[in-house]
């Protein structure tokens, strides 16, 4: 009697299942993650496996027999009594360029399947933030999604050599450079490191001082620094998170955390000493990471979410970060539209101020008394 043949691959059945953890998928997870438009390191299998023990993890792996060919990086939330699911880690370490995970001929599939799996029977709400553009989530959340602009990453691709880069600044910029390098060489000297795994513990103590010191404890990094110190742990010892210092003499000015995965080098965190001696610092500590960067083989640099002047000095190109929401169920859809009457509210209410301030200032004319 012979065996029946299994079925060809294209009319195997996708299968869902729920884990809290990648455990043995994960190599081939990330090998999911490098076929992303953008690959991110926060859908990294050592990112998300640092995000987990504090959340309720809900990683939604779709398999077509035993291959996993597509998945979903969620936690579970409530809302006044309802679920909620947002992407794993979602919060103040700010994950970005997210979206569902597919094999290569997989994706209608993987869409139809985690489709299933997001509207099944019962009540939820559905938010996602930091989301990728040009993603397929949205295909998965289907028609009711409300699709928002949360973001845009500032990103510049690099060429092999960081001279020809530099022909891309601006002429103020390369003077910056030139002239933070040489006043802070006559300072002590300046020195750039890539930190050893012998030093990272060190320099983690050194960056939270620095960061603390420029944007104070309230920051989403020190509210989530245990968090984050587990993922650069990992990150690190992976080879795809680097800490950059700058010294002069013998203080270190200035740290920067990056991502290095599937090519690409993402700046993420960092903190710089306020002192006036160590102005200029920052610039020069990134011009020596987008060296490093080039001789490294990085063909983007990536500045994840936020333009802010800096970023846009060093990258022109930007990516828009979408948010994704949907209701799902009578009591999801229930809380999406009192959501969105509440925001609308508060727009309106912002419209009727503005209107109001502006004819004040119109009735009452310019001040010209100075």
């Amino acid at each position: 009697m012979q065996t029946p043949a299994a079925p060809p691959v294209e009319d195997r059945e996708r299968r869902t299942l729920v884990t809290a953890g990648l455990e043995a998928d994960a190599a081939a997870w990330d090998r999911l993650v490098e076929q992303c438009a953008v690959p991110s390191p926060f859908l990294r299998s050592w990112w998300l496996a640092a995000m987990a023990p504090s959340a309720d993890s809900c990683l939604v792996l779709v398999r077509s027999g035993d291959d996993l060919v597509g998945g979903l990086a969620l936690e579970r939330r409530r809302l006044r009594g309802l679920p909620v699911l947002v992407n794993l880690g979602a919060g103040p370490l700010s994950p970005d360029h997210l979206d569902l995970l597919a094999a290569p001929g997989e994706e209608a599939r993987v869409v139809e399947a985690l489709g299933r799996w997001l509207h099944r029977r019962g009540s939820r709400l559905v938010d996602l933030a930091g989301v990728a553009e040009g993603n397929r989530l949205h295909e998965a959340l289907g028609r009711r999604v409300v699709v928002e602009v949360e973001e845009a990453a500032p990103h510049v691709a690099l060429p092999e050599d960081f001279d020809a880069y530099l022909t891309t600044l601006p002429p103020i910029m390369r003077n910056s450079i030139r002239r933070s390098t040489r006043k802070l060489d006559r300072r002590g000297g300046v020195s750039f490191a890539v930190v050893e795994p012998a030093g990272l513990e060190d320099t983690l103590v050194r960056l939270r001082a620095l960061h603390a010191g420029q944007f104070g404890d309230d920051s989403g990094l020190i509210r989530e620094w245990d968090r984050f110190c587990a993922a650069a742990r990992a990150g690190h010892a992976a080879g795809e998170m680097q800490l950059f210092e700058l010294r002069v003499g013998d203080e270190v000015a200035a740290v920067d955390v990056v991502f290095t995965v599937a090519g690409r080098m993402s700046y993420y965190q960092g903190g710089r000493s306020l002192e006036d001696r160590h102005s200029g610092a920052g610039t020069v500590l990134m011009a020596n990471g987008f060296r490093w960067a080039c001789e490294a083989g990085m063909t983007e640099v990536d500045f994840l979410r936020g333009t802010e002047p800096y970023k846009m000095q060093w990258a022109a190109g930007t990516r828009r970060l979408l948010r994704l929401r949907v209701g799902v169920g009578p009591g999801g859809r229930a809380a999406m539209a009192a959501i969105r009457l509440r925001e609308a509210s508060v727009t309106r209410a912002v419209a009727r101020h503005l209107r109001g301030a502006a004819q004040t200032v119109a009735a009452v004319g310019p001040d010209v008394s100075a």
